[in-house]
């Protein structure tokens, strides 16, 4: 018998060996063992393009599996990083830890500053983490932090004012194999896309202390997430020509981008190997969308998150012929563009995520979104806030989205009719997210629909406010863990 310590030890030295990986998972699934059933599934989502016939069933499998062990699953990294795990629910612990998952091990998780020298090494010695996501306060300094070395991602969170001088300490921590950076929200400004670039700045004008940090190596940044970080049009035109930038995810969201000549700029030879795209909320942008039409790279995105104010014509621009490799795409509050759901539907071949939030798209144009053969396989669908009535719930239900594991009708106009039409959907067992509060006219007994649907188990039913504490009681006992509501 093969020893699940050795094997552990194995895969964990060569973490992008499947064939290591699967043997260890075979291993747990023979011992009965979740985990191994959870890293195999993984692994296989992980090789899938999302449009295989069997890819449905098996992100529903992983997804369920995860809300039922990952309490189990953390516990001992829970208490490690000094939480009480017996003080947590399942949900508490996950949006305590942000645990993030990847083939069946967490590769990120959420700790604080002094967790690092003492914790990291005994996390790393169990899962094939590749990074922290790190709670910051305002100032770290530059003090070495050895575990750092062995990164290739990193989250940054904000706990405080952070700004581009506490990015200026951390970068001065040995961060050679980094890949991945997430600095969301931090004020960073073009200063901070200038460290980012290895550039000069005048951060030593401002503080006596600064010590310019190491650039990276060239072409080492793969994934650089830095939505809401103050950017501007400067701090984009210095991150587009760094030369330490190869990535394959961009994500400048609400970065207050505002000229058009900015969108020329990622025209730039490193940003050829882009899959995923991120442009939302920089709305000065989106009646000037079109100019990336003809851009290469466009045909080879995966993920596109687009600003609020593109038109159809815009965004028709982009896509003349249906891409093939398009799969996402992020057009909450974009209602000029939804006014022509066409424009959507036609430009890719095959949707898996839609976020249409906020669109006020109506009854009439839903009907004519899923009336597209592109949208039969959508997988997630986001449709809070788009003015629907029951008769719009009624189109969606009737137009087969076998393939449909997250949904969210939450915001709109629906009754206790529209849900008991939802309730006896076929799809509706497929459902692993369901998102419905604030639908106003929604009362007791559309929800004792939902109580009485044969199949339906949720890993998350958000209900929203429910002020009758009878029927929230009933709600529990029925969804358990699941279950999001108000009081």
């Amino acid at each position: 018998m093969p020893d699940a310590h050795a094997l552990l030890r194995d895969v964990l030295s060569h973490p992008d060996d499947p064939a290591r990986r699967g043997v260890y998972a075979d291993l747990l699934i023979s011992e009965g063992d979740p985990r191994g059933t959870f890293i195999a599934q993984q692994s296989e989502l992980a090789r899938l393009s999302g449009i295989e016939p069997q890819y449905p069933a098996l992100l529903r499998s992983t997804q369920r599996l995860q809300a039922k062990h990952e309490r189990q699953w953390v516990r001992e990294h829970v208490a490690r990083i000094g939480i009480d795990p017996d003080s947590f629910g399942r949900i508490e612990i996950s949006a305590t830890l942000n645990a993030v998952f990847d083939r069946g091990f967490v590769v990120r998780i959420a700790m604080g500053l002094d967790d690092l020298d003492a914790q990291y090494e005994a996390i790393a010695a169990t899962e094939a983490i590749e990074g922290p996501e790190l709670l910051l306060p305002g100032t770290v300094g530059y003090g070495p932090h050895p575990v750092a070395a062995s990164w290739t991602r990193l989250k940054i969170a904000v706990d405080d004012w952070v700004t581009s001088i506490t990015l200026a300490e951390v970068l001065n921590w040995d961060l050679a194999r980094l890949e991945s950076l997430d600095l969301s929200g931090l004020d960073l400004g073009s200063e901070g896309a200038r460290l980012l670039a290895g550039l000069d700045t005048r951060l030593g004008d401002w503080f006596e202390d600064y010590r310019p940090p190491p650039p990276f190596a060239d072409g080492q940044l793969r994934e650089v997430v830095l939505t809401n970080c103050g950017l501007g049009d400067e701090g984009l035109a210095v991150l587009v020509s760094a030369a330490t930038l190869a990535p394959t995810r961009l994500d400048v969201a609400q970065n207050r981008i505002a000229e058009p000549e900015s969108l020329d700029h990622l025209r730039a030879d490193r940003l050829s190997r882009l899959v995923s795209l991120g442009l939302s909320g920089n709305n000065a942008l989106g009646p000037h969308l079109g100019r990336l039409a003809g851009w290469e790279t466009l045909r080879g995105l995966r993920h596109l998150s687009i600003p609020q104010s593109t038109p159809p014509e815009a965004f028709r621009a982009l896509f003349d012929t249906p891409s093939g490799a398009l799969r996402e795409l992020d057009a909450a509050s974009a209602k000029a563009l939804l006014a022509d759901p066409a424009a959507v539907a036609d430009a890719a071949e095959a949707w898996l995520r839609l976020n249409l939030g906020t669109t006020s798209l109506g009854d009439a144009g839903l009907k004519a979104l899923l009336a597209a053969p592109s949208t039969a396989s959508v997988t997630d669908l986001a449709l809070n806030g788009c003015s629907l009535s029951d008769k719009g719930l009624g189109t969606l239900v009737g137009a087969g989205l076998q393939r449909l594991t997250r949904l969210d009708v939450s915001s709109n106009k629906l009754t206790d009719a529209g849900i008991a039409a939802l309730t006896d959907w076929e799809g509706l067992a497929g459902l692993v997210h369901l998102r419905l509060g604030n639908n106003r006219k929604v009362t007791a007994a559309g929800y004792q629909a939902l109580i009485d649907a044969p199949g339906f188990d949720p890993v998350v039913l958000d209900a929203g406010k429910v002020s009758d504490a009878t029927l929230a009681e009933a709600l529990s006992e029925r969804f358990g863990d699941a279950l999001r509501i108000r009081t």
